[in-house]
Formats: C-alpha cells, sequence, structure tokens
C-alpha cells in the first residue's frame, strides 16, 4: 500500500511539474469543431434558403452565413475547402435574387443578407493592411490566392461586377462602405493579374463612381479607399483610365480635397 501510495505521489508530482500543454492555435480548434464535411452541409442550407425563402429559414441563412464567415476569416483551410464546393456561385445567386433594386417592402431584410454576403466574401480575401509604403495584402491570405489564382478569379468574376450595382441600389451606409472596401480589395489583391480588373469593371462607369465618392465631407475611410483605387488604376492600367479620370471629373474631385 505505501509503494502504491508512493508510486501515485511520485506520479502527481511529476504532473504537476510537467508545464501544460500549449493551446492549440485557434484555426487548428476550428478544424477540429468543423469538419471539412460540415461545411458541405452549411453550402447546402446557404442554396435551400435562397431557393425557397421563409422567415424561419432567413433565421438560419444569416446564422450560417455569419459561421461561415468566421470559419473563413480564421482559416485558409476553410476558405479553400468552400471555394471548393463551389460558393461562389451559390452567394452570387443570393445576391441576384435578393434585387436589392426591386426589395420594396423588404428592403431591409435584403439589405441585411446582402451585408452577411459581402461579410463573407471579405472573410475569404486577404485584409488590405496600411503601411508605410502604402496598402498591402495579409501575406498569408494572399499566398493562398498567389498559388492558387483560380480561387480569386472565382470571386471576382462572381461579385466584382456587381459591386457598383449593390452600391447603387443600397441605401445601407454599412452595405455601401463593405462595397467600396471589397473593390479595393480585389485591386489589391490582383496586381499579379491585371486581367482581372480589366474583364471585371467598365472603365466610364468605374470612372464615374469614384468622382461620386471623392466628395469633401465623406469619410477618411471611404476618401483613403478610392484615392488608392485611382493610384491603383492609373499605375497598372493608365491607358485605360488616365484621359477617363480627367473626363469624369475625378481628377477635379482630387484637386478640390486637396
Amino acid at each position: 500500500v505505501r509503494e502504491e501510495s508512493a508510486a501515485e505521489s511520485a506520479a502527481a508530482a511529476s504532473s504537476a511539474a510537467s508545464p501544460p500543454a500549449p493551446p492549440l492555435p485557434l484555426p487548428a480548434l476550428l478544424e477540429q469543431m468543423c469538419p471539412s464535411g460540415v461545411l458541405g452541409n452549411l453550402l447546402v442550407l446557404i442554396g435551400n434558403g435562397s431557393a425557397a425563402p421563409t422567415p424561419q429559414g432567413s433565421v438560419v441563412l444569416a446564422e450560417v452565413l455569419h459561421i461561415l464567415a468566421v470559419l473563413a476569416n480564421h482559416s485558409e483551410s476553410f476558405t479553400e475547402d468552400v471555394l471548393k464546393q463551389g460558393i461562389c456561385d451559390l452567394l452570387r445567386q443570393m445576391v441576384v435574387s435578393l434585387d436589392l433594386a426591386h426589395a420594396g417592402p423588404q428592403m431591409a431584410q435584403a439589405n441585411s443578407n446582402v451585408l452577411r454576403v459581402l461579410a463573407l466574401v471579405t472573410s475569404m480575401l486577404p485584409a488590405v493592411q496600411l503601411t508605410e509604403t502604402g496598402c498591402d495584402c495579409e501575406p498569408q491570405r494572399a499566398a493562398l490566392f498567389k498559388e492558387k489564382p483560380a480561387y480569386l478569379d472565382a470571386l471576382a468574376d462572381a461579385f466584382a461586377p456587381m459591386l457598383l450595382t449593390i452600391h447603387e441600389a443600397s441605401m445601407d451606409p454599412c452595405v455601401q462602405a463593405l462595397c467600396v472596401s471589397l473593390l479595393l480589395t480585389f485591386m489589391r489583391a490582383s496586381r499579379g493579374n491585371p486581367e482581372i480588373v480589366e474583364r471585371s469593371f467598365e472603365p466610364a462607369p468605374l470612372a464615374c463612381f469614384l468622382a461620386n465618392l471623392l466628395l469633401p465631407g465623406a469619410s477618411r475611410s471611404q476618401t483613403l479607399a478610392c484615392l488608392v483605387i485611382t493610384s491603383e488604376l492609373l499605375e497598372r492600367h493608365p491607358a485605360l483610365y488616365s484621359l477617363l479620370f480627367v473626363r469624369h471629373g475625378v481628377v477635379r474631385a482630387i484637386h478640390q480635397l486637396a
């Protein structure tokens, strides 16, 4: 008995002396909690909620979009999985079916759902960070899209051409701010693939859009984003945008801000 007691005491002392196991990084913890197969079920819920909208289904849909945004924001693995499973087509179809321009009495609900979709798209893309030299994409997420450029193509083809239309149709300032933020993100993330910008945006409407946003009194974040977008377009696509920015008032708007 004494030997067993001594052995137990020694084991307890050894356990107490050994350092605790380090906590798992958040992405690894999320991947343990939500295996890849669960993502497929969540995407099915999005498809069902978009195809046959109901009040109860709208609540479920909003929660599913929020869960996916959290998972994608913290894990490149989750982002890659949902892109492989065709989330871009699902989300694009959802935005089209919401039809902000003709939402009528359902405008508030439509704005809320569009906001959640745009937040999810933002979570999948690399964050744009301010640096001493300008704006750069968060390197770890940017590396995923550099390694798998087809993922960026899929996101850009699905959502970049819609951003100006959504901004115009929605009166929700949060939706409009996300549209401008995503526009900047697509510009920065596609620096190695300028064809994305060329096929996603009509130059004249984009120039008018920027001129209308570069107004005195606009928020600093919106003004900064528009200035960076303008600089990016002049640097990467001067033949398309130099004359248009003069013709449509972008240069004049910038001079008024100075």
